[in-house]
Order: structure tokens, then C-alpha cells, then sequence
């Protein structure tokens, strides 16, 4: 998890953000707030979200709907499957940072399954 101050969006400008901690120029949102975070690591994995908010105010998150419906083996073979995806394709489908970022958090929930034991 990272601590973000909210990025400011550049006055006059349909396409730049701005970091609230440096001042750092962005051409999106995510990156702006992203820029000067601090990295949080003693957050459970299913008190954030990367790369958007769309998982956010659902009844069941979707790997808690995958970890009650599979083995522990399959669920563990899922979070490091999708650890994988996001180290194979990143910076193919935009900011290589962003797909690093989820890469890491599947890695943390998997690393929470696996001390849970």
C-alpha cells in the first residue's frame, strides 16, 4: 500500500497532474500521486487496490470469492499466476510502474495466505 497526498490537476491543462509532495509534473492522475508515496507494508492486501478503484464497494472482493471456490493449492497457484501476468506484460499496456505495483500486491496476498498457515 502507498500513502498518496491527492495530486493537483495543472491549471489549464485537460492532460497534466501535479505532485502534491515535489511538484513533479505527470501525465495522469495515478502516476501525480504515486510520484512521492510512501510505501506501506503493513497493510493487509484487501485494505487497498491498485491501478483504479474498481473492485472498491464490492459486497465480495473478487480473490475472496476465487479463495472460498478453489483449494488453498489453486488459489495460491492463481495469486502467483497473476504475479506472473503482471511481470510479463509490464509497460506493454501503459505505465510499467502500475503493472509492477499489482504484480507486488498479488505477491502480498500471497504472502498472507501463506503465513496465515
Amino acid at each position: 500500500m502507498f500513502l498518496c497526498k491527492p495530486a493537483k490537476k495543472i491549471s489549464g491543462s485537460d492532460d497534466w497532474w501535479k505532485c502534491a509532495e515535489c511538484g513533479s509534473m505527470w501525465p495522469d492522475q495515478t502516476n501525480a500521486e504515486l510520484c512521492c508515496a510512501k510505501a506501506v507494508t503493513s497493510a493487509a492486501s484487501n485494505q487497498y487496490q491498485i491501478g483504479g478503484d474498481h473492485y472498491q464497494g464490492k459486497a465480495v472482493q473478487p480473490w475472496d470469492a476465487m479463495e472460498a471456490w478453489m483449494s488453498r493449492d489453486q488459489f495460491i497457484g492463481f495469486l502467483r499466476g497473476n504475479a506472473i501476468k503482471y511481470l510479463a506484460r509490464a509497460g506493454s499496456k501503459g505505465d510499467a510502474v502500475i503493472d509492477y505495483r499489482k504484480a507486488q500486491h498479488y505477491l502480498t496476498k500471497l504472502i498472507e495466505t501463506l503465513d496465515a498457515d
